[in-house]
């Protein structure tokens, strides 16, 4: 409604999980080729930092160990289906949950929950689809602004897999 065009964006929060307990053993692969650098507010700074040699490089599955994240994804590879899919896998490789989304989401957001109180501490992995970058409407990265009468959509879901 209006007759001037509104900034839009969207974001899920899904927390998930492959095992029970806390996600250190948990692998997960999330294929981002970039991170937001965040300033010691966890406020992005608008800079965008290549995850090569950091140790937010989950292109290829790995060990979550201590790796604390409450990190800002972008550049997402996907795959020949177009949905870029972030992964966690449990130790045995038995449980598979897939947080996949489609080219409306060009951002993801992977927080451990080392910020929040036991028991949920570390407990899951929140993998959040995000149209645009967290403080986009003052950032403007992945800001869209919706025309009047113009529609928008975005797919994503979550899959789980058993061995």
């Amino acid at each position: 409604m209006g007759g001037q065009a509104a900034p839009y964006g969207a974001g899920q929060h899904p927390y998930v999980r492959a095992e029970l307990g806390a996600v250190d053993a948990t692998a997960l692969r999330l294929p981002a080729a970039r991170f937001l650098e965040t300033d010691m507010r966890h406020v992005p700074t608008g800079r965008l930092i290549d995850v090569e040699g950091s140790p937010f490089d989950f292109r290829e599955p790995r060990r979550l160990g201590d790796t604390r994240l409450d990190t800002a994804f972008t550049a997402l590879a996907r795959d020949v289906d177009g949905l870029a899919r972030v992964q966690l896998r449990d130790p045995a490789g038995d449980r598979r949950v897939t947080v996949w989304m489609d080219r409306g989401f060009e951002y993801v957001m992977a927080f451990t929950g080392d910020a929040l109180g036991e028991p949920e501490r570390r407990r899951s992995v929140a993998l959040e689809p995000m149209t645009c970058a967290p403080d986009a409407f003052n950032n403007h990265q992945g800001l869209l602004l919706i025309e009047p009468g113009q529609r928008t959509s975005a797919s994503w879901g979550i899959t789980v897999s058993l061995r």
